[in-house]
């Protein structure tokens, strides 16, 4: 019988030990929630813990939305892939998302493929309603100013809509102005 022996360097065993104790395969991303807010009812931004790479929207669903919109484009920044749908979130939807690895082609920066999830609530951050009238008010020191205000912010630009009735004639809007939930009219 023979034997064989191999003589190995101790550098080179040293330098297999160290390399061997990193995993040369990358970690895939995970998903760490979904949003969509009310400035932006046609976005759903979808948060991860890495740095994403998006191409195209293939292998996405998003469910639940009133009206069953599309999702019209898909853009990739730092860990958020947003996609902008073809119509607005409501109020009151129970969005999910999910993503079948199958049909997409969403990476990390490494790149590392998404593996499919899902789905996956979306949190609905908006709010449907309108703003509602809360007071009026005339003041002496500005007697020819109409004080309305709502119980939320508003943005008028433009009196429209709007019409003064008083017990003397010739009440005008003349224009508007205001800030944080008041108007003056």
């Amino acid at each position: 019988m023979r034997k064989l022996y191999v003589n190995i360097s101790p550098l080179f065993f040293v330098c297999f030990i160290f390399f061997s104790s990193f995993s040369t395969r990358a970690q895939a991303p995970l998903f760490v929630s979904a949003v969509v807010e009310n400035a932006s009812a046609s976005d759903v931004v979808v948060t991860f813990d890495d740095n994403m790479v998006e191409t195209d929207g293939d292998g996405w669903t998003i469910s639940g939305v009133s009206g069953s919109p599309t999702i019209n484009s898909v853009s990739a920044s730092g860990v958020d892939i947003t996609f902008t749908l073809s119509g607005p979130v409501a109020e009151g939807d129970i969005v999910t998302i999910s993503y079948d690895n199958g049909t997409g082609d969403a990476a990390d920066d490494d790149p590392t493929p998404l593996a499919s999830f899902g789905p996956s609530g979306v949190t609905n951050n908006v709010d449907g309603t309108g703003p509602s009238f809360a007071s009026a008010v005339v003041e002496n020191a500005a007697a020819d100013e109409l004080k309305v205000s709502f119980d939320e912010a508003v943005n008028l630009t433009v009196a429209d809509g709007f019409s003064i009735s008083t017990s003397s004639s010739g009440a005008v809007i003349t224009g508007v102005g205001g800030g944080s939930g008041t108007t003056e009219i």
